[in-house]
């Protein structure tokens, strides 16, 4: 099974925008967007910009999960015998999670977790009479 996403739509916080863009044509998991585009809004500000902003998006996912199954005949056919190889992130790809977006933080612009589970391998033999 395969699943690709493109990323989600970040939520802003409470700021101004500044007029740039917050994209960043290389982004890194220590800088992800352009923490230039928001500023610090003012104490007793009406907010002014929209709670999405298009070009601010979360990583997208690139998942493939596998099973290979081999299936054996014992005895007179009455008998079969299958083995289960079962990938679960089969390539161990990182789903990156928790964009900070406090203006204030100093971890501000970075991803801060990992939204999935590493690579899970699952073996198993299943009698058939």
């Amino acid at each position: 099974m395969y699943i690709y996403q493109t990323g989600q739509a970040v939520a802003l916080p409470q700021a101004v925008a500044t007029g740039s863009s917050p994209k960043r044509d290389n982004a890194t998991i220590l800088n992800w967007f352009n923490g230039g585009s928001l500023a610090v809004m003012p104490p007793f500000t009406a907010r002014r910009l929209p709670f999405y902003w298009g070009d601010l998006r979360n990583p997208a996912i690139n998942n493939w999960d596998m099973a290979f199954l081999k299936d054996t005949a014992i005895g007179r056919e009455r008998i079969k015998l299958q083995f289960r190889a079962e990938f679960v992130n089969a390539f161990n790809r990182v789903w990156f999670g928790g964009l900070n977006t406090g203006i204030t933080s100093p971890t501000y612009t970075q991803l801060l977790s990992q939204a999935n589970q590493p690579r899970n391998v699952q073996l198993g033999l299943k009698l058939s009479f």
